[in-house]
C-alpha cells in the first residue's frame, strides 16, 4: 500500500483519486490488449506516432489536471500551513518518461549529470517494450 501525507486533511476518497490521476483506472480492452501485444511491436514508429495521434484528438483533458476540489481549495486558500524544506518558496520536480531502448541505455549518463548537481529524478520505465537492464535500474 502507498502512504502519502499531505499537509492537510483529506478523505481516502480524494486520496484515491489523487494515486490514479482522477479516477482513471488503467483497464485495457480486448482491442487495447490486442493491439498492444500483437501489433504494436512490429508496427514502424511513424504509423504508432500516426495511431496515436489520432487517439489524442479524442481524448477528454479537464481543466485542472489535479481533482477539481483541490483546486478550489487551494484558489481559496483554504490549505494553510504548508512549507517546503529548508525555507525553499517551492519545489521542482524532475521526470523522465523513457519510452525507446535508446532512451532507456542513456540513463546512467543522466543519472551522472544528477548527481554532478544534486538532482534526483523519477523515471517512467515502459515495461516489455525494450530490454530492461537490473543493473540500470538499480543505479
Amino acid at each position: 500500500m502507498i502512504s502519502i501525507n499531505f499537509p492537510f486533511s483529506i478523505s481516502n476518497e480524494l486520496r484515491y483519486k489523487f494515486l490514479l490521476e482522477n479516477g482513471f483506472e488503467n483497464k485495457f480492452s480486448f482491442k487495447q490488449k490486442l493491439y498492444y501485444r500483437l501489433l504494436r511491436p512490429i508496427l514502424p514508429v511513424n504509423i504508432r506516432r500516426m495511431f496515436q495521434a489520432n487517439i489524442n484528438k479524442r481524448i477528454y483533458f479537464r481543466d485542472n489536471f489535479i481533482f477539481d476540489d483541490f483546486i478550489n481549495r487551494l484558489e481559496k486558500n483554504e490549505i494553510k500551513g504548508f512549507e517546503y524544506l529548508n525555507g525553499y518558496k517551492f519545489s521542482v520536480v524532475l521526470t523522465h518518461d523513457v519510452e525507446e531502448q535508446e532512451g532507456f541505455n542513456y540513463i546512467p549518463r543522466l543519472i551522472e549529470l544528477e548527481n554532478k548537481y544534486g538532482f534526483k529524478s523519477s523515471y517512467n520505465i515502459v515495461p516489455f517494450k525494450y530490454k530492461i537492464d537490473e543493473g540500470i535500474i538499480n543505479l
